[in-house]
């Protein structure tokens, strides 16, 4: 699906699916659309079928690089 389509199938903003799929909040890639050097997202149906059933993916932080230590544990 294109986001687009996507957004048409879930009731979503062609915007919204795009920062979900940015934000990896929807399992997309990225493909080369047909209109030069630009790449568009696609998101397969299982992903379609996977957020019905589930809703997005939890938000991944950003700019961290290395898991948070724990109490105990020596930062390197």
């Amino acid at each position: 699906f294109t986001p687009a389509e996507f957004a048409e199938a879930t009731g979503l903003s062609t915007y919204t699916v795009q920062d979900h799929c940015r934000r990896g909040r929807l399992r997309a890639s990225k493909a080369l659309s047909g209109r030069g050097a630009e790449r568009g997202w696609r998101i397969s149906l299982d992903e379609l079928k996977r957020y019905q059933r589930e809703g997005l993916l939890p938000e991944e932080p950003r700019g961290r690089t290395r898991p948070t230590p724990t109490a105990g544990e020596v930062p390197r």
